[in-house]
């Protein structure tokens, strides 16, 4: 009878142990996603401020010189075409 119970006790012991651990990790694990959430949430933020101060310049460029802008799609056309056609 002595036996079983030091078994029992090894056991329920180890079970303990595992579920800690099991514990430990799961906690590291939600601490290391909340991180990486924050980070996401910084970085979108700082590409949505970089998107916009990009269009604003890119407005003012086209606000300050609209032949150059012309000029410049339309060379960008030609050039995108002629890669096209020699793909086929």
């Amino acid at each position: 009878m002595g036996e079983m119970n030091d078994i029992s006790k090894a056991v329920s012991h180890a079970v303990d142990n595992a579920t800690d651990s099991a514990h430990d990790a799961a906690h590291s694990l939600s601490l290391a996603a909340n991180r990486a959430s924050r980070m996401v949430s910084e970085k979108g933020e700082q590409l949505m401020h970089a998107q916009s101060r990009m269009t604003k310049s890119c407005q003012g460029f086209v606000q300050e010189r609209p032949l150059t802008t012309v000029g410049i799609a339309l060379a960008a056309g030609v050039v995108l075409g002629w890669l096209l056609q020699t793909k086929r």
